[in-house]
């Protein structure tokens, strides 16, 4: 996710639910079988709040910053489509493997 200006900037406190999004992220990060599911969720979690709070203080942001908030939404969007691309993938997956046991039978 990108930074933002100072003039943007969020305070130097963050919310318990960023702060424990945040922390559940780096943990998911941190395991050894990370699920692409898992931490794909935190991220656009993560990435929506950050976007929630440019889109408060938009009437403070210079230019810089609303291409940082047009970025981090187009980033939130391939986030999204990643994951239910995913999904997709995976419940094809789930249809062709009662085939799969059948013929191994």
């Amino acid at each position: 996710m990108a930074a933002t200006s100072s003039s943007c900037s969020a305070p130097a406190t963050a919310a318990p639910k960023t702060a424990y999004a945040l922390f559940m992220h780096r943990a998911e990060l941190q395991r050894r079988r990370k699920q692409f599911a898992r931490v794909s969720q935190t991220k656009i979690h993560l990435t929506g709040q950050l976007i929630n709070k440019l889109k408060q203080r938009l009437h403070n942001c210079t230019y810089e910053d609303l291409q940082i908030l047009v970025r981090e939404s187009k980033f939130k969007q391939l986030l999204e489509q990643n994951l239910q691309h995913r999904r997709k993938q995976l419940k094809a997956i789930a249809k062709k493997s009662p085939k799969l046991k059948r013929l191994q039978k």
